[in-house]
């Protein structure tokens, strides 16, 4: 994580302690590479994601370090995306699909420490999916 106002090449990112060198804060060089902001669960408790996992991002009170990192998702070789956190804040649900198989919609609780994502449905889309773009806004 960057310090308010900085920015890497392609806007604001969680992590990559080597390419931010000395703006890097403290502890965030157990955030994952490439790690983008997608939703606060706390004042202090930040969700990020790259392609391959999400992870809980926890500041301490003055912003100035990260005092934990945990990863969320299981390892795997899948392609995640879209993650948005539900209306009541204790679910997150995300976009996963394998190679270039079918994408699947899938949530993941966010109260109990270690719980499996669980998929909720298939997402099958216009025959020109290729070109198409899915987005989540909203979960309830």
């Amino acid at each position: 994580m960057v310090r308010n106002g900085q920015e890497g090449p392609v806007g604001p990112k969680v992590g990559a302690p080597s390419y931010y060198g000395d703006k890097a804060l403290p502890g965030g060089d157990s955030v994952p590479s490439g790690c983008s902001p997608r939703f606060w669960t706390a004042p202090t408790v930040l969700v990020c994601g790259n392609a391959r996992t999400l992870a809980r991002v926890t500041f301490t009170s003055d912003f100035a370090s990260i005092s934990a990192v945990e990863n969320l998702l299981p390892a795997n070789d899948r392609t995640n995306s879209e993650a948005i956190l539900s209306v009541d804040g204790h679910t997150a649900y995300f976009v996963s699909q394998a190679g270039t198989g079918t994408p699947a919609l899938y949530r993941l609780p966010l109260d109990t420490p270690g719980s499996a994502p669980a998929k909720v449905a298939d997402l099958i889309g216009p025959a020109n999916a290729r070109s198409a773009q899915l987005r989540l806004l909203a979960a309830q």
